[in-house]
């Protein structure tokens, strides 16, 4: 039997390498980006993003997991591994409690629709996934997540273009507030939100191991990082509920883009 390469808490640890995914402010009460003393926010309870549901893709990443699991025995666990059915990019993360909230949320989108359909129209709009990469601290290797990360082309900036438009839709309608954002900065010179996109295939977060809080990802990343999983064309910005069902996330509304 393997010995887990794992870090405890005491690890001196960068912020970047902080998970930036769904529900993870919602587990330290609430607060916003100021930590204490900071805007206080209610239970993070939806999250807006484009779900990667094409066949072919999904069997490439889930047979890169099941490759990583085999050859990096000691260094990950099953556990910790994303389900198929919640294969996603996140573009922000919402505390929705009340029924009229989550309907304005849903019509915002419904609002977004015809602009976002404009955006790629008459454009080949596929993401390409190139390689793996980690949210790594200051020594360059330990980590909590390890995620597909997406081919820096025209495709790219074009999805960046679309999740700037669908945060400040949000905003400007009142169902996010800025303050409300974590991940997504606002770039002074460009003026548009940007977000490091990523598809998580691992995160210590979904199954608790005692004493282990990171692992040593820089192994995985020197031998796999090129390692691609295909191209797929986005068709959907759905508003998932922080819950799951049969493996997968609960949609609360869903476009077509």
């Amino acid at each position: 039997m393997y010995r887990r390469r794992g870090y405890k808490k005491d690890i001196n640890h960068s912020e970047e390498a902080k998970d930036s995914g769904e529900g993870r402010r919602g587990r330290r009460g609430g607060r916003g980006r100021g930590g204490r003393g900071g805007n206080k926010r209610g239970r993070l309870t939806h999250f807006v993003a484009i779900p990667v549901e094409d066949e072919t893709v999904v069997t490439n990443l889930v047979q890169l997991q099941d490759k990583l699991l085999e050859e990096y025995a000691d260094v990950l666990y099953p556990g910790w591994k994303m389900p198929p059915g919640r294969l996603h990019f996140t573009l922000f993360v919402m505390s929705l409690i009340e029924e009229e909230k989550i309907a304005e949320a849903m019509e915002t989108l419904n609002q977004l629709q015809p602009k976002l359909k404009e955006m790629i129209e008459e454009t080949k709009f596929e993401l390409d996934l190139d390689g793996i990469s980690a949210f790594t601290g200051k020594d360059g290797g330990s980590t909590r997540v390890l995620f597909a990360k997406l081919k820096k082309d025209e495709n790219l900036t074009l999805l960046e273009k679309i999740a700037d438009t669908i945060i400040k839709g949000f905003i400007e309608d009142g169902v996010l507030k800025e303050s409300d954002l974590d991940f997504q900065k606002l770039n002074a010179d460009t003026g548009m939100y940007e977000l490091n996109f990523h598809l998580t295939l691992f995160n210590v977060k979904y199954e608790k191991v005692k004493d282990v809080y990171f692992f040593n990802a820089a192994d995985i990343l020197e031998n796999h990082k090129d390692d691609g999983c295909g191209t797929f064309t986005p068709n959907k910005v759905t508003m998932f509920k922080m819950k799951t069902r049969d493996g997968c996330y609960e949609i609360e509304h869903d476009i077509e883009i």
